[in-house]
């Protein structure tokens, strides 16, 4: 197969098992995570980058928990999702907020065929790699693997004047760089490894070239799950800044009184009005809230059960869900 690679921004990319990533260790169908927003404090990327090696430890000891916000990464079979006829061969797709990413996986390699994310500005953005698909990695990848691959696609986009076609190309580094000690302020997480990746990214639209620069630090335990416990994102746009974030799975590790709901995952997200509700509570309520801060729906709701927005305007909106006297928020997408 050719060698290609994709534009990971703001996507989870791999699971791992201690040791090495294999196809086997993928997450299957199914496979969801609750992970919490973390506030880095004075926990800066260029400290934690530069921690590299076996037997090392990455501090985040000064952090903070915000749980009353979380991120869902969920997996999904790819042909039940919204834009399936784009990814005729892809057989998963990870959701992570508002970014979809589709691929699949033979035993020497994962392949992506792009990604669905959803912009304030611009909405729903459908990038498929037509002209170069994406290795994201060789299987089997340990310690000390390196690989570097490039990718090449195209997308339409909506910049005021009317759908327009655009590409999209890249370059992306990834490795396993580090085992060793996850420090939070009152646990020590070990034997642990990290997968670092680094891209940077052009999308060409009218013209106009914008540089997107993406820097990833995903933590694995495998006798956890085979999805990452903590995550470490940092990205620039060219011309719109740079943000960072952090999301750490449980944030019990972090000291703080257990009242979310534990794995409350939305899926799919983004979604055509109706989703899932799924996490470790039995019965309570759900809200969906707009920007506006105005309720458009509220309802009993069991685990696992579906939500179905009737009438509701495309754009992001708020999911609150109370069970058991505890609370959670997540964003979702509404298509």
């Amino acid at each position: 197969m050719k060698k290609r690679f994709l534009l990971a921004s703001l996507i989870l990319t791999s699971q791992a098992s201690f040791g090495q990533l294999t196809q086997a260790n993928e997450p299957a169908i199914g496979a969801s995570s609750s992970m919490y927003v973390v506030d880095t404090g004075t926990v800066t990327m260029a400290s934690i980058s530069s921690v590299t090696g076996t037997g090392v430890t990455w501090d985040y000891s000064t952090v903070h928990m915000n749980m009353a916000t979380t991120e869902a990464i969920s997996v999904s079979d790819a042909a039940s999702t919204p834009n399936a006829s784009s990814y005729p061969t892809s057989t998963k797709a990870i959701t992570q907020g508002t970014i979809l990413q589709y691929f699949n996986s033979t035993a020497t390699e994962r392949v992506s065929q792009g990604f669905v994310f959803t912009d304030p500005t611009f909405g729903e953005v459908v990038i498929v790699f037509d002209q170069n698909e994406a290795i994201q990695l060789t299987y089997p990848f340990a310690f000390g693997s390196t690989s570097t691959d490039i990718y090449a696609g195209s997308t339409t986009v909506d910049i005021g004047l009317g759908p327009m076609p655009a590409t999209v190309d890249g370059q992306v580094y990834s490795t396993i760089d580090g085992t060793g000690t996850l420090r939070l302020p009152d646990a020590d997480l070990t034997n642990l490894f990290r997968l670092t990746t680094i891209d940077t990214t052009i999308a060409n639209v009218s013209g106009m070239a914008v540089e997107v620069i993406r820097i990833q630090h995903e933590y694995y335990d495998l006798a956890d799950q085979n999805l990452p416990i903590f995550v470490d994102a940092f990205i620039s746009i060219s011309g719109m800044g740079q943000q960072r974030q952090v999301l750490s799975k449980n944030f019990s590790t972090l000291g703080l009184e257990n009242n979310t709901i534990n794995n409350l995952v939305l899926y799919p997200n983004p979604s055509n009005g109706e989703f899932t509700v799924s996490g470790e509570f039995a019965k309570g309520t759900v809200e969906v809230i707009d920007l506006a801060g105005r309720t458009v729906y509220s309802s009993e709701v069991n685990a696992g059960a579906s939500v179905k927005l009737n009438d509701v305007k495309s754009g992001m909106y708020t999911v609150k869900v109370i069970a058991d006297g505890k609370a959670s928020v997540q964003k979702i997408t509404i298509k």
